[in-house]
C-alpha cells in the first residue's frame, strides 16, 4: 500500500490532467476513510502538501477530495503538527470565511483538528493578532451567526474551533471584548438543539471564558446576563416552592411540564463547571446564591443518572449551601484544592469527514 500511495502522489499536482488527477485524489480520499489507511497516507508528506495545494483547485471534485483527506488525516497528532503552519491556518481561515466556499464546513473541521494542539492554537492566535487575520476571524463569526451566509455550509464547527482557541488567554479576552460583545451573540447557541456540534462548542467556549476572573462580574451583569443561559439547560419541569421561584431569573420561572434538560452528560458537566468558575469570587457567588441557583441544581441532582455529572453537581451545591470561607480565602481560585477534587479536562476529540 505504501508503494501505491507514493506512486499516486506524483499525480496530485495542479498541472496534472483532470482525467488523471481527479481519480487519483478520490482514491486517496477513499483510503483515508479508514483510520488505519489514514495513518498510512499521513506518513507521506508529499500527499499532505498536495492536499493543501489542491484545496483551491478549479475542479470541484478535486478540491472536495483534498479537503476530505485533510479532515481525515488531521485526526493524527503528528500530521496536525506538520500542518500547523501559519500559512496553512490562514489559507483555511480565508477560504472558510468566503460566502461562496463550497467546502467551508470541511475547512472548519480541519481548523478544529489543528487547534486541538497547542501548536495549532498558537498559530491561530498569531493570526488573530494580525490585521488580516483578525478580519478573517470576524468574517467567520458573521458566517457562524447568519444561517443564510453560505448556501453550501452550516458553519457548526466554527463553535468547536472557537472553543479550542479559547484555551488561550488572548482568544478568551477577544471573545470577552466589551466593545464587540461576541460572547453575548454566542449565548443563544447554548440551546441550539439542531446541532450538538455547535451547542457543545459554544458551551465549551463559555466554560473557558468563565476562567477569566476579572470578567465574571460583567458576565453576570444585565449587559451579558449569563446566569439564565447556564441554568436553563440544567432546569427540568419540576415545580418549585413559590419563594424559590420568585428568586429565580425571570427566564427560569414557570418553565412548564414539557421542559427538558440538556441531553448530553458532558455538556451538563461543562455548564456546572462554568457555574463553579463564576462562584470563585465572593460577589459573584453571593449573586448566584441570591438567584436561587441551588434550587435548579437540587432538582438536577435528584434527576441525574450519570455518576460523573452527579459528582460535579454535588461539589457546586456544597459551594452554594456551605458557609462562606473565612476572611482572606473568599476567592476560591486561590485556595489549594486536594487532587481528588480537581477537574481534569478530557482531551479534545478530533473530527473526521463522517462527523
Amino acid at each position: 500500500m505504501d508503494t501505491q500511495i507514493k506512486e499516486i502522489a506524483q499525480f496530485l499536482t495542479p498541472e496534472t490532467r483532470p482525467d488523471i488527477k481527479l481519480p487519483a485524489i478520490e482514491f486517496i480520499a477513499g483510503l483515508t476513510g479508514s483510520p488505519h489507511n489514514a495513518i498510512l497516507v499521513a506518513k507521506n508528506t508529499a500527499i499532505i502538501d498536495a492536499a493543501i495545494n489542491l484545496t483551491t483547485d478549479e475542479i470541484d471534485g478535486v478540491a472536495d477530495a483534498a479537503f476530505t483527506i485533510l479532515v481525515n488525516i488531521t485526526g493524527d497528532d503528528n500530521t496536525s503538527k506538520y500542518l500547523c503552519k501559519q500559512d496553512n491556518i490562514e489559507l483555511l481561515l480565508r477560504y472558510a470565511s468566503l460566502s461562496t466556499a463550497k467546502y467551508a464546513d470541511k475547512a472548519c473541521m480541519v481548523l478544529c483538528n489543528l487547534t486541538r494542539l497547542t501548536e495549532g492554537c498558537d498559530m491561530a492566535i498569531k493570526l488573530l493578532e494580525s490585521q488580516n487575520g483578525r478580519q478573517y476571524f470576524r468574517q467567520l463569526l458573521v458566517a457562524f451567526y447568519r444561517s443564510d451566509y453560505n448556501k453550501y455550509a452550516t458553519y457548526h464547527h466554527v463553535a468547536a474551533f472557537l472553543a479550542n482557541i479559547t484555551q488561550l488567554e488572548t482568544a478568551r479576552k477577544w471573545i470577552l471584548s466589551k466593545d464587540d460583545l461576541i460572547i453575548v451573540k454566542c449565548l443563544p447557541y447554548m440551546q441550539y438543539y439542531d446541532s450538538v456540534v455547535r451547542r457543545r462548542g459554544i458551551i465549551a467556549l463559555i466554560r473557558n471564558c468563565c476562567f477569566e476572573n476579572d470578567y465574571n462580574n460583567w458576565l453576570l451583569s444585565e449587559e451579558v446576563d449569563i446566569l439564565p443561559h447556564l441554568l436553563l439547560p440544567l432546569a427540568g419541569p419540576e415545580e418549585l416552592k413559590q419563594e424559590e421561584t420568585d428568586c429565580l431569573p425571570l427566564d427560569l420561572q414557570y418553565l412548564g411540564e414539557d421542559k427538558v434538560r440538556e441531553p448530553e452528560p458532558d455538556l451538563r458537566i461543562m455548564l456546572i463547571e462554568s457555574l463553579m468558575q463564576l462562584c470563585a469570587t465572593k460577589s459573584c457567588r453571593m449573586y448566584i446564591k441570591e438567584k436561587m441557583a441551588y434550587a435548579i441544581l437540587r432538582e438536577l441532582h435528584q434527576w441525574e443518572k450519570n455518576e460523573d455529572v452527579g459528582l460535579e453537581c454535588e461539589k457546586l451545591i456544597q459551594i452554594l449551601i456551605g458557609d462562606e470561607p473565612e476572611a482572606g480565602m473568599e476567592n476560591l481560585r486561590k485556595v489549594v484544592i486536594p487532587d481528588n477534587f480537581r477537574v481534569i479536562d478530557p482531551p479534545n476529540t478530533a473530527v473526521n469527514s463522517n462527523n
